[in-house]
């Protein structure tokens, strides 16, 4: 209790932040545009595919040979590159997706802890971690025990934010502790070599449940700030 103390949030002393209200709106609204915009890219890349499916669909039924060997040979002739070119577009779309909902996220968190910061005099620690898991120290601090409530469900974001740095900063390949934090994640397909893991492919519902997750998180992280600034 000795933080509450030093911000003047004791049971004798009860507080308010109606800014947290501000805070939860800005927060909504933000993860409702993260939504719109995945399903917005994701339909464009559905057209496409579509576009490409009907193409070489056409292609195999008027090529004019005979055996299955020289349809996919005169397939892969035709549409080849352009399937190359499709898969990869929704890999490099996939990770912006992941990248987009991290920068949210972090962004968040770090609005939070600055106006905490504002608010209450509540000094920011020195930065000695990555953006993400300092804001969230920075806000266990602030919590002090009640941060306990909502730890749960920060870590499997954690996880996840694994993946986008194995992405970001390592081609894609995760060493065997990255993979650990990552490997019951049912929508990440790796393959094994030499104790490195490449992330080859990466499901469409990545992001939804990740976007699910943070939407869980910040319920959870704001009912704990109310508490914690007794704020109703």
């Amino acid at each position: 209790m000795e933080n509450s103390r030093k911000f003047g949030i004791t049971l004798n002393n009860p507080t308010s932040w109606p800014e947290i209200f501000w805070i939860q709106y800005d927060i909504d609204t933000s993860i409702e545009a993260l939504k719109k915009m995945i399903d917005l890219q994701n339909n464009s890349y559905y057209d496409l595919d579509e576009q490409l499916f009907r193409k070489i669909k056409t292609t195999r039924r008027t090529s004019g040979f005979k055996t299955e060997e020289e349809v996919e040979q005169y397939v892969s002739h035709l549409h080849g590159i352009e399937e190359s070119i499709v898969a990869e577009l929704r890999k490099i779309q996939v990770a912006n997706q992941i990248n987009a909902v991290f920068s949210i996220f972090e962004n968040k968190l770090k609005m939070i802890c600055d106006k905490l910061n504002r608010d209450y005099n509540f000094q920011l620690p020195e930065k000695k971690s990555p953006y993400i898991p300092y804001y969230w120290k920075t806000l266990q601090n602030f919590l002090e025990e009640g941060s306990n409530q909502t730890e749960k469900y920060y870590t499997p974001i954690y996880n996840k934010y694994i993946v986008r740095n194995v992405l970001n900063h390592q081609d894609s390949i995760a060493e065997k502790k990255q993979y650990d934090t990552f490997k019951h994640i049912e929508n990440i397909m790796t393959i094994e070599s030499d104790d490195k893991y490449y992330i080859y492919e990466i499901d469409q519902s990545f992001c939804s449940i990740l976007i699910d997750q943070i939407e869980i998180f910040f319920k959870k992280l704001l009912q704990t700030l109310k508490e914690k600034t007794n704020t109703n």
